[in-house]
């Protein structure tokens, strides 16, 4: 039976992510799912009430006083997810019908065992060849992610000392590929960044682009300690 663990996180823009969250949902396509959320300290209360009373499957609800960050939170999420398979998904990305189900399929019918790793949907980027195991293959991969159970248990979770945006998909990407597993984009899917701030002069931009900045240094030197096989597995903690 295909099963999903669907996680999100909000903050604010109720009108856009209230919309993409309950129609990703909808599109999903598996027979049994679970949604798992955290609001990440909106100012505007109507994204938890709409969470609250609007989203179907909803298993847990973590709402915070203040944004205590992306990876911290997603593996909150991901630690009492049930499902065999697990998608990050944004609260601002256009999905396509059966989007979990395409997902899934990939999964099962293009690797052997436990070498497949990230799954992702295409949003913004160029796509490499497909190769000959059916896939667009990428040591780093962007856009909503679909990640096996097997690779939680051999890799483990976000690292939490990017606070509170940035590199630590990449982080968790180079991980799963220098562990092995084979990071990709799954044919024929796609999704839309609709919600993308641009606005050089917006708080969300300028708070990205300065969380941003402060973690390059931390990445560069977790990346080569990759390289030489240390510091694979990132461990992560149920917080009340």
């Amino acid at each position: 039976m295909n099963n999903i663990s669907i996680c999100f996180l909000t903050i604010d823009r109720f009108e856009l992510s209230s919309e993409i969250l309950l129609d990703t949902i909808n599109k999903c396509g598996v027979d049994y799912f679970e949604v798992l959320a955290c609001d990440n300290g909106s100012k505007d209360k109507r994204i938890i009430d709409f969470v609250e009373n609007e989203i179907p499957n909803l298993s847990y609800f973590r709402k915070n006083e203040t944004n205590e960050g992306v990876g911290r939170m997603f593996n909150q999420l991901m630690l009492r997810a049930k499902s065999d398979y697990i998608a990050l998904i944004g609260n601002d990305i256009l999905m396509e019908n059966n989007w979990g189900k395409k997902a899934i399929d990939c999964a099962v019918n293009n690797f052997i065992e436990e070498e497949g790793g990230i799954g992702a949907i295409h949003c913004v980027q160029d796509l490499p060849p497909i190769t000959q195991r059916g896939v667009h293959e990428s040591p780093g991969v962007f856009g909503p992610w679909i990640i096996p159970r097997h690779l939680l248990e051999s890799i483990g979770y976000f690292c939490e000392e990017y606070f509170p945006y940035g590199l630590e998909d990449s982080d968790f990407a180079m991980r799963s590929h220098y562990k092995g597993h084979i990071n990709y984009y799954i044919p024929g899917t796609r999704s839309i960044h609709v919600g993308h701030d641009v606005g050089e002069n917006s708080d969300y931009r300028k708070m990205k682009d300065q969380s941003l900045k402060d973690n390059v240094a931390t990445y560069g030197e977790r990346l080569e300690s990759f390289k030489r096989g240390e510091n694979l597995y990132s461990s992560a903690i149920i917080k009340d």
